[in-house]
């Protein structure tokens, strides 16, 4: 198995899926009220995770942003975004997420968004004013790396990127490295959790 299919897979826990066994979540934001379908093996796949949750309360989403959810899973942030962007791209490198996202564009009634099938940045080829991830940490740091560098080739001036991650999975270090890379500041953290921003200034 390439690197390339190991990292679909971080997604499944190491376990290939073997058919589906849909569940739907019921999600409120915002006095927003949302519908995810999930499936065997995702992340999350139970409950909405709190990674999440963190993320989205801290976005500063405004109705004329271009949004980029990238790592996108079933699409959580992306879609719930949407509601308060002009227009959301979500990137995912799993079938499988692509293909709850989908779904989940139809529960949701989503006229605003698309979804790529992209190992981060490879099929991106927009510039964004927002960018959003919360990552598959266990893919590395190095992995972390091609991610930061990637969201500023990808980010307009004046545009903003936001990640969360756990503090017990280097979350400080992908501080440092957002901090090489943008004017970077932490959030919020709390709950293991840390959510940090990074604005590209030109």
């Amino acid at each position: 198995m390439d690197e390339k299919t190991k990292l679909k897979y971080l997604y499944y826990d190491q376990i290939l899926p073997v058919g589906h066994k849909f569940k739907e979540l019921k999600f409120k934001f915002n006095n927003h009220k949302f519908r995810f379908l999930t499936d065997v093996g995702m992340f999350a796949r139970f409950e909405i995770d709190t990674g999440t949750k963190f993320l989205l309360r801290n976005l500063d989403a405004k109705t004329d942003d271009t949004f980029l959810d990238l790592c996108c899973g079933y699409g959580v942030v992306g879609i719930t975004a949407g509601k308060f962007c002009r227009s959301v791209v979500m990137s995912d490198v799993n079938e499988r997420a692509i293909e709850m996202v989908k779904r989940n564009f139809g529960l949701n009634l989503v006229t605003n968004a698309k979804v790529v099938n992209s190992d981060l940045f490879e099929n991106i080829e927009n510039k964004f004013t927002i960018i959003a991830t919360n990552p598959p940490l266990r893919a590395g740091m190095e992995f972390m790396k091609k991610l930061v560098v990637g969201a500023k080739e990808h980010l307009y001036d004046n545009g903003r990127i936001f990640i969360v991650a756990r503090k017990k999975q280097n979350a400080y270090k992908i501080f440092e490295i957002l901090g090489e890379n943008f004017d970077a500041k932490i959030v919020e953290k709390g709950g293991g959790y840390v959510v940090m921003k990074g604005v590209k200034y030109g």
